[in-house]
């Protein structure tokens, strides 16, 4: 994949890894800085660190003085209780490298190190506090460190847990004209020379209201295009921004029913019977034809990530660390 993203780079003024699983691969590889920095939506090698990485992201937050959770480095499996006592119970852990919710677990007490998984053991992980409050989502794509466009949508409700992905969220117009959240996200940008698509992940805090970031992922996710929805469209502000350089400037609405915030369903993430009987009444913005389309790519496309994805949820927790590489050893084998 390297490779082939270095023989087309030239062509295009913006090429786009939708996935982490592409970035890690780009980012690791040993294509030289230029061509790295082509591929990748950061605009130096200074900013490489926090791509793929909870802990370097969760440092540069702290080092820029942006609201984000009180958090430790897990440097001994031991040692979570000792570093969960000095945050403060309740705390999230993490694995530094992980996606869907998949290496996420919350633990309210001491008791609960015991219901961790297995495959956490030998991971690289962190804790941080937990804030208890509204969970956000502020997608948005940057140039050059500078925000082009954002949408800001409340996660309602998500697929088996609370860190899975979400499956009914609340957008938020209004959100445009509060100037304290465009500095927000024009911080992070800098801070971390954001070049692309972003989705950041904070919770607005039930205790004192502010907003405390904990992920900032750097591609699109499944929703990057529901704001068009209500007649904010990002293709309009990425068109303006490679038109003219225009930098974030909201678009006036041109949605039928003018309101203040509007609920949609992932429909590729709802059951066969949810879809059946419009729940949600998502067939009012999308299609059976669009979440055909998309169930399809994936089983066609994408079969071996899906396969990985449900082997780390349902086939690593069972099995010691020592059998996992093996079989991670012997699935690589076939894989090329």
């Amino acid at each position: 994949m390297p490779y082939v993203a270095s023989k087309i780079h030239r062509h295009y003024d913006l090429i786009v890894s939708a996935g982490d699983f592409e970035l890690k691969i780009i980012k690791d590889s040993n294509l030289a800085k230029p061509l790295k920095l082509k591929l990748l939506p950061v605009t130096q090698a200074q900013f490489f660190n926090h791509l793929c990485s909870k802990i370097e992201l969760s440092k540069i937050l702290k080092k820029n003085q942006i609201v984000s959770p009180a958090f430790k480095i897990v440097n001994k499996y031991e040692n979570i209780d000792s570093l969960a006592k000095e945050l403060g119970y309740p705390v999230i852990l993490k694995i530094d490298y992980s996606g869907g919710g998949a290496g996420v677990v919350k633990l309210n007490t001491p008791y609960d190190i015991l219901n961790i998984p297995k495959h956490f053991k030998g991971e690289k992980l962190f804790l941080h506090k937990f804030i208890d409050g509204k969970l956000l989502d502020l997608s948005g794509f940057y140039q050059e460190g500078k925000l082009i466009h954002f949408s800001c949508s409340e996660f309602i409700e998500t697929n088996r847990d609370p860190f899975g992905p979400s499956i009914l969220r609340r957008f938020d117009k209004n959100i445009f004209s509060d100037k304290n959240i465009i500095q927000e996200l024009s911080t992070i940008g800098i801070a971390l020379g954001l070049n692309g698509f972003t989705n950041a992940g904070c919770v607005e805090s039930k205790l004192d209201g502010k907003r405390y970031y904990f992920e900032v992922d750097v591609r699109p996710n499944d929703w990057i295009n529901y704001p068009s929805y209500f007649g904010d469209d990002p293709a309009l502000h990425i068109k303006n921004y490679f038109d003219k350089k225009g930098f974030f400037k909201p678009l006036k609405m041109t949605y039928k029913n003018q309101q203040d915030t509007y609920l949609f369903a992932n429909p590729s993430r709802i059951n066969f019977y949810e879809l059946i009987i419009n729940k949600y009444h998502w067939m009012s913005y999308s299609s059976f034809y669009s979440v055909a389309m998309h169930k399809f790519s994936l089983f066609v496309f994408n079969p071996i990530e899906k396969f990985k994805i449900f082997s780390v949820r349902y086939i690593k927790p069972y099995i010691s660390i020592r059998h996992w590489k093996k079989l991670k050893k012997l699935a690589l084998k076939f894989s090329f």
